[in-house]
C-alpha cells in the first residue's frame, strides 16, 4: 500500500458551479494505491479538509476502511430499528427519537453474549465480538425474556375515549411548506430559478 498527499488544492470550478460569493474550500488531496491478493492494484482518490495542524496521513488513510461499517450502521438503523420510520413534528423530538435508536443499538451489541449461542441450523458459530446486531436483533426477545424483572405483569384493558365527538383539535399540526422538486438556483443551468429574474407579465 502506498499513500501520498497534496496539500492546498480546491474543487475544480464547473460550468454549473457558481463560484460568486461562496468561499472555496482548500483541503488536502490523498491517493492511496492499494494492492489485492490477486495481483490487481485498486486506486482510492480521498479528499481532507479540516484544521492544517491535525492532519494525519497514516490515521486517516487507516480511517477509510472503516466507511463500510459506519454505512452498514446507518443502513441497519434505517431498516430495521425504524430511524427514519418516525414524522417528527420539530428539532428537538427528532433528537430524543435519533437517542432512542441509538440506545436500542447499544443495547443490541450488550446483548452479544447472551444471543451467542442461539443461532439457527445452517449458521456457523460465531465469537460473541463479531455477532452482527441484526443477529442479535432476532434473538433478542429470547434473550429478553429470559431475564429477571421487578416489572409486574401487564393487565388488560380496554382503549380509552380519545377526543369526545364533536371537539376540536386543540393542538393542530405546525404546516410545514410544501418544497417543489426542481432544479436548484444555483447550479447555474439555464432552467434554473434564478431569483433576479424578471417574471413576464401576463397578457
Amino acid at each position: 500500500m502506498r499513500t501520498r498527499a497534496w496539500h492546498h488544492y480546491h474543487p475544480e470550478p464547473r460550468q454549473r458551479r457558481k463560484w460568486t460569493g461562496t468561499d472555496i474550500i482548500e483541503g488536502t488531496l490523498i491517493r492511496q494505491d492499494h494492492t489485492t491478493p490477486a495481483g490487481r492494484t485498486q486506486v482510492w482518490w480521498l479528499w481532507w479538509a479540516g484544521p492544517p495542524g491535525s492532519f494525519d496521513l497514516p490515521m486517516l488513510a487507516e480511517a477509510y476502511q472503516h466507511r463500510y461499517t459506519i454505512e452498514h450502521v446507518f443502513r441497519f438503523a434505517k431498516q430495521d430499528l425504524g430511524w427514519t420510520r418516525h414524522t417528527p413534528l420539530d428539532p428537538d423530538q427528532a433528537e430524543r427519537w435519533t437517542w432512542l435508536v441509538a440506545l436500542a443499538l447499544a443495547q443490541l451489541h450488550l446483548a452479544r453474549p447472551l444471543a451467542a449461542d442461539r443461532r439457527l441450523p445452517w449458521e456457523q458459530p460465531c465469537h460473541p465480538d463479531r455477532l452482527s446486531p441484526r443477529r442479535v436483533r432476532r434473538v433478542f426477545r429470547h434473550t429478553v425474556a429470559a431475564l429477571p424483572t421487578p416489572a409486574r405483569a401487564p393487565k388488560p384493558a380496554r382503549p380509552g375515549p380519545g377526543r369526545p365527538k364533536g371537539s376540536t383539535n386543540k393542538n393542530p399540526r405546525t404546516r410545514q411548506p410544501v418544497i417543489k422538486k426542481g432544479r436548484p438556483a444555483n447550479t447555474g443551468h439555464p432552467k434554473g430559478r434564478n431569483p433576479n429574474a424578471t417574471t413576464k407579465p401576463k397578457t
